[in-house]
């Protein structure tokens, strides 16, 4: 995403994705990676991402050391935050997997 003009702290945006894209996969593991580039000035950002429901989180990857992981309504999200520093980057990826079903 790139915007026209700066945009000040606070503002927010979503991003949906769908397990058809096949954004990527690890053995039989599915992967959802994004990074955040700055210029000159370090990018302070707080990400949530929400699994779609039957999948759920298995791993963090990349710049962020620490998470938290909510299951609310059946669903399961990942929140963490970090910096890019300045001229450099934020780089993240969620591994996640179906949940087994049971069978009867």
């Amino acid at each position: 995403m790139v915007f026209d003009q700066p945009q000040g702290y606070g503002y927010k945006f979503g991003y949906n994705f769908d397990l058809a894209s096949e954004f990527g996969t690890i053995g039989n593991n599915f992967t959802l990676t994004l990074n955040w580039q700055t210029d000159v000035y370090p990018l302070p950002q707080k990400v949530v991402v929400v699994l779609p429901q039957g999948f759920d989180f298995v791993a963090l990857q990349g710049d962020p050391t620490d998470y938290t992981k909510k299951t609310e309504n059946g669903g399961v999200s990942v929140s963490f935050e970090g910096t890019a520093p300045p001229n450099g980057g934020f780089y993240w990826t969620i591994v996640y997997a179906e949940i087994a079903q049971e069978i009867c």
